[in-house]
């Protein structure tokens, strides 16, 4: 067997096979053995008649097109062996060529995962701006809380202000004529916003439950109702609910109310308000430096991105987008036309997506690969374990046991389990970078810990927790082997 290797653009591999007659003469003999023995002939048990009766009865041409299939595929699976080669997609055959002889030659393409040729990924410097949290982002988080515990109270001694939301009955005139046609019971009415004509806004202001107004307007000329274009309508409108925003004011009682006891006062609301955006600033801080920091590394590698692998992501980010929609009971056309846009842009953007996910991918795992990150059992379990402790499902060592035992069988069952061992890894890839970077906040270099990876502080934090590590793996392993 003799084998040509050509590599094409876009990561294809092209392979010309020449199988020689021997070995094609050998295949047609198990090709004709296989079938022998399925050969009924007059006087003789199945198999055992002479050579020269039973291939009369069989099909060489089908013989030859038997023993021309096995050959390629095994051929095929021999070349990808010997080159050293894995295609990520089905291999598309062509070019089959049959001779006089027997011997015989075919084509073969497909994809492969690209080379990458990585460029510098230590020492990668990184510089940010820490995020300050200043006493107008406490004032303007403290707004927001108290914007979202306004209240709504009916008002039924003074009028009608604008913000208000009032519900009004009405009759409707026509050039001085009744228009019962017109008449409306419970009409909901933003002052200041409603469209339902413009005097309407302005003419509510100051009026109180239970009066009546008066109020006029005239139809445009190319109003879309013709009965009603270019004509005076009068409005007689009856106010019958009125219901105001009442916005609360910070003071020590609202602060209780609102942290549910845990503080006792508004200063040390403040307090806590000014903790959570120091944490979120910081947390959005470390993210950014991880972007940066992964941007370079894979904007300076250079690889050619197979399509199938982008094609592959596409679908899979459509799919997800989908699901996502479906349960808001929206479809992708819905949700094209609420974002002023089209079906064919939104595709075309989760291509770009796409690409950048399927190039972040190939760089960071061929990192892996020459740094020799993996990601074994214990680790998984620890990622399990903290999940099951953060949910405060376990509150003890036993019931820990229970639970990651359930998870456990659940997420191999489910083969979830490879998207936790991906998740982790990709954290720890990430932390290696991290660890080895020149990273300067504020003009400052920082000094990276020893072992800087979320792996690392998830066993901080179990050390620190009701369960110690050791015990836990020692569960996991437990029953693990019960459940063997």
């Amino acid at each position: 067997m003799q084998v040509s290797e050509e590599h094409l653009p876009g990561s294809i591999v092209a392979l010309t096979v020449s199988v020689e007659t021997e070995m094609v003469e050998k295949q047609i003999e198990v090709a004709y053995r296989k079938n022998a023995s399925k050969v009924t002939v007059p006087g003789f048990r199945p198999g055992k008649a002479p050579r020269a009766l039973i291939a009369e009865r069989l099909n060489p041409e089908m013989l030859m097109r038997e023993a021309v299939d096995d050959l390629i595929e095994t051929s095929f699976q021999q070349a990808l062996k010997e080159n050293e080669l894995i295609p990520i997609e089905q291999a598309k055959l062509s070019d089959l060529k049959l001779e006089d002889d027997k011997s015989f030659s075919y084509k073969v393409t497909f994809t492969v995962e690209p080379g990458v040729t990585l460029g510098e990924y230590k020492g990668v410097e990184v510089s940010i701006t820490s995020t300050r949290v200043t006493d107008e982002m406490i004032v303007e988080e403290i707004e927001e809380i108290l914007t979202q515990s306004t209240k709504y109270e009916d008002i039924t001694d003074s009028g009608v202000i604008t913000g208000d939301y009032v519900t009004i009955d009405y009759t409707m005139k026509v050039n001085g004529e009744d228009y019962p046609e017109g008449n409306v019971e419970g009409y909901p009415v933003e002052i200041g916003t409603d469209t339902l004509f413009a005097e309407l806004n302005e003419g509510l202001l100051g009026i109180k439950v239970g009066e009546i107004v008066t109020i006029k307007t005239t139809y445009a000329d190319d109003y879309s109702d013709k009965e009603l274009a270019g004509k005076e309508a009068e409005f007689a409108i009856t106010i019958t609910n009125v219901n105001r925003r009442v916005r609360p004011e910070m003071n020590d009682e609202l602060a209780m109310q609102l942290s549910n006891g845990t503080v006792q006062n508004a200063e040390e609301l403040q307090t806590r308000i000014r903790e959570h955006l120091e944490r979120q600033a910081k947390e959005s801080d470390s993210e950014s430096i991880r972007t940066e920091l992964v941007t370079k590394i894979v904007d300076a590698a250079v690889l050619e991105i197979p399509d199938v692998m982008v094609d592959e992501e596409v679908d899979a980010l459509m799919h997800e987008l989908q699901h996502r929609l479906s349960h808001n009971r929206f479809t992708l056309d819905d949700y094209a036309d609420y974002m002023k846009t089209t079906t064919e842009a939104i595709q075309e953007e989760q291509h770009e997506i796409a690409i950048k996910v399927v190039r972040r991918s190939l760089v960071l795992a061929n990192i892996a690969k020459n740094e020799n990150i993996f990601v074994s059992e214990q680790d998984i379990d620890i990622a399990i374990m903290m999940q099951l402790m953060q949910q405060g499902v376990a509150s003890d060592e036993k019931s820990l046991r229970k639970e990651m035992r359930k998870v456990r069988k659940d997420l191999n069952k489910d083969g979830r389990i490879q998207e936790i061992a991906g998740n982790i890894r990709q954290q720890k890839i990430i932390g290696f970078l991290q660890k080895n970077a020149k990273i300067t906040v504020d003009g400052v270099l920082q000094e990276q810990a020893t072992e800087n990876n979320d792996i690392d502080d998830i066993n901080a934090d179990i050390n620190a927790s009701m369960v110690k590590p050791t015990e836990a793996l020692e569960a996991v392993e437990t029953a693990a082997t019960e459940t063997e």
